[in-house]
């Protein structure tokens, strides 16, 4: 199991959490890892456009 998977389920109590908080979470991780999370590559989000 990857960390970031097990991070996400020990975050997310998912049989107490209704789903809609599920979602929520779901959208701002995809909103982090997408647009502010540094790639390790390309040392930039990966949104960023390129120059």
């Amino acid at each position: 199991m990857k960390a970031r998977t097990r991070r996400f389920s020990n975050n997310l109590p998912v049989r107490k959490t209704p789903i809609l908080k599920i979602k929520l979470f779901i959208r701002l991780f995809t909103l982090w890892y997408n647009f502010i999370r540094p790639h390790q590559t390309l040392k930039r989000p990966p949104a960023t456009p390129v120059t």
